[in-house]
């Protein structure tokens, strides 16, 4: 499959697909403001794939825990 990364007319759907997530997570992560309304599907995926990246180093926060909280507790 060919995406073109600088659409900015694709669907929540294809940028799901192209991470490995589900639509209705796209949607929650728009809302949050991690991705923007306006990026282009590739703006969308760095977005997507640094707020990942943030989670995994320990320093963002992905549900009631925060994980830099709980380590320097």
């Amino acid at each position: 499959m060919i995406f073109d990364t600088d659409s900015k007319t694709y669907s929540q759907d294809t940028l799901g697909r192209l991470v490995g997530v589900g639509q209705p997570r796209i949607s929650q992560l728009m809302t949050l403001g991690v991705i923007q309304e306006d990026a282009t599907l590739g703006e969308g995926m760095l977005a997507y794939c640094g707020y990942m990246r943030e989670i995994a180093a320990g320093r963002a926060t992905n549900g009631p825990l925060d994980l830099a909280q709980e380590r320097a507790a």
